[in-house]
C-alpha cells in the first residue's frame, strides 16, 4: 500500500532457473543487482531473510551504489564459524542428503523454524514434499548443498563495519536456527546484538514468541517495525 515491493525467486529456487550456478553469496548478489538494472532500477531498499540477509549484506558490499536501506530479518552472516565447524556444513549438507529427506523430517524441520507455526505457513510443507517429485528436483538440491557452502566460504561478519546504509536488524527472540544448536549453542540475542554492534548505522527489533520466519509469525510487528524504519 505505501511501497512498490518486488518479490523474486532467486536462481536455484522457487519458478526461477535452476542449473550448474555457483550459488555463492556474489553470485546472488550480481544476480539481484542486474535484475534491478533490468528494470531500471536504480536504487532500493534491499530486503533478506536468513540467507537472503547475508546476500542483502554482501550487495551492500559490492554495489553499495544500489542499496539505500538494508532491512535483514534473520539473517545469516551474523554467526561466525571456525574453520572446523564450516567443514561441517560442507560435509552435512550435501545434494544427496537434501533428496533423500523423508517426509517425517521434512515437515519437523520446517515446523523447528516457528516457535509457533500458524497455518498459513503449512504450504511450506506441502510444496517441500510435492516437489520431489518436480523435473528439476536434482537442481534444487544441488542449489541447496552449494548456497549452504557460499554462505560458510564468503562470510560477512568481519566486513559489517563497512556497510554505511540504514539497516534495520529483525530477529524472533526464539530462533531456533540461530545460533546453530549443534555448533554454537546459546542464545539468539548474542547473536543479533553481536551483528548489530559491528554495523554502524543499524537499529535491531527483537520480537518475543517468535522463531526463524519471523515475517509468517509475526507479519504485523514485521511491517510495522519496516514501515517505521523507512519513514525515519
Amino acid at each position: 500500500q505505501q511501497y512498490r515491493c518486488i518479490a523474486l525467486d532467486l536462481p536455484g529456487y522457487g519458478k526461477s532457473d535452476k542449473a550448474d550456478y555457483s550459488y555463492d553469496m556474489e553470485f546472488f548478489a550480481n544476480v539481484v543487482a542486474d535484475f534491478m538494472q533490468e528494470l531500471s532500477i536504480n536504487e532500493a531498499t534491499i530486503v533478506g531473510h536468513s540467507m537472503g540477509g547475508q546476500i542483502a549484506m554482501t550487495m551492500a558490499l559490492y554495489h553499495s551504489e544500489k542499496v539505500k536501506n538494508l532491512v535483514l530479518v534473520s539473517p545469516a552472516g551474523f554467526e561466525t564459524f571456525h574453520e572446523g565447524q564450516k567443514q561441517w556444513f560442507r560435509d552435512v549438507f550435501t545434494a544427496r542428503l537434501v533428496k533423500l529427506t523423508p517426509a517425517d523430517a521434512i515437515q519437523s524441520n520446517l515446523a523447528y523454524n516457528f516457535y509457533d507455526m500458524p497455518e498459513e505457513a503449512e504450504f511450506m510443507i506441502t510444496d517441500r514434499l510435492a516437489m520431489r517429485t518436480a523435473s528439476d528436483f536434482d537442481w534444487y538440491c544441488h542449489a541447496i548443498e552449494y548456497s549452504v557452502k557460499g554462505m560458510v566460504d564468503q562470510p560477512v561478519f568481519e566486513f559489517l563495519p563497512d556497510i554505511k546504509q540504514p539497516t534495520l536488524v529483525i530477529f524472533g527472540e526464539n530462533d531456533n536456527l540461530i545460533p546453530n544448536r549443534f555448533l554454537n549453542p546459546g542464545f539468539t540475542r548474542e547473536v543479533a546484538e553481536k551483528g548489530h554492534e559491528r554495523l554502524p548505522n543499524s537499529e535491531l527489533v527483537m520480537i518475543p514468541n517468535c522463531g526463524h520466519f519471523a515475517q509468517f509469525e509475526k507479519p504485523t510487528e514485521i511491517n510495522e517495525s519496516i514501515s517505521k524504519f523507512l519513514k525515519q
